[in-house]
């Protein structure tokens, strides 16, 4: 069962709750939670914009691949030859960089 709870707070707060990737009452719970048991740490909103910018990075990332994809799948299906791997080494490499970045983040929240 569950119970239902109304609380004021301040407008810094309510601004940091209102981005929160996963939801104003998932990041709520998670507060309420890590502050019970002191066995979690709660993102700052510095930290929340951070990882709400690497996730855009990400997606603009992922995009540049489809793109090279299509092209790439046309020049097999025309036969024609496909211009260096150079632009798709380079994305990874970003990816691989993001994706460290990321881990870096998740451990850090992570640890108790």
């Amino acid at each position: 069962m569950s119970k239902r709870f109304n609380f004021r707070i301040g407008e810094e707060l309510a601004e940091t709750i209102e981005r929160a990737p996963e939801g104003k009452s998932a990041f709520l719970r998670s507060a309420v939670r890590a502050y019970v048991n002191r066995s979690a740490r709660i993102p700052s909103a510095e930290h929340l914009q951070a990882l709400g910018r690497l996730t855009a990075e990400l997606s603009a990332i992922g995009r540049n691949l489809n793109q090279i994809a299509k092209i790439a799948n046309i020049a097999a299906k025309e036969q024609s030859g496909f211009p260096s791997g150079k632009a798709i080494k380079d994305e990874i490499a970003e990816l691989r960089r993001h994706n460290k970045t990321i881990r870096a983040i998740v451990r850090y929240w992570s640890r108790s």
